[in-house]
C-alpha cells in the first residue's frame, strides 16, 4: 500500500510539472502607421510592428482564425493606417501570436 500511495504522489507531481504555466498576453493600442502588413500563402497574416510591441517585431494569426476574422482583421489596420485611427491588439509573448483586436473606446 505505501509504494501505491509513493506512487501515485510521483504521478501526480509529475502530471503537475506538466502543465504548461499560462500564456502571458501584452495589449498595445495604437495607431498602427508604421506596420507591415502581410498575407502569404496559405492565408497566413503577419504583421511587422517595427518595435511597437515590445520583444514581438512580428505578430501572427495562427490557423484558428477563419478567412473572415482575418479579413477583418486586414480591413482594420489598412482603415486605421489610412484614418490615422487607433487599434488595440491583444497578443501572446511568448508566441507573438494575436489573440484579439478591434477599435478602442476613444
Amino acid at each position: 500500500m505505501r509504494s501505491f500511495v509513493s506512487g501515485a504522489a510521483a504521478l501526480l507531481t509529475l502530471g503537475l510539472l506538466a502543465v504548461p504555466a499560462s500564456a502571458e498576453k501584452a495589449e498595445v493600442i495604437l495607431i498602427p502607421d508604421s506596420w507591415r502588413i502581410q498575407n502569404n500563402q496559405g492565408n497566413v497574416i503577419v504583421v511587422y510592428t517595427f518595435g511597437t510591441t515590445g520583444s514581438c517585431a512580428r505578430l501572427g494569426m495562427d490557423q484558428g482564425w477563419s478567412g473572415e476574422d482575418r479579413e477583418r482583421f486586414w480591413t482594420l489596420v489598412a482603415n486605421s493606417k489610412t484614418n490615422r485611427k487607433k487599434v488595440f491588439i491583444y497578443y501572446e509573448t511568448a508566441s507573438c501570436q494575436i489573440t484579439s483586436f478591434g477599435l478602442p473606446q476613444e
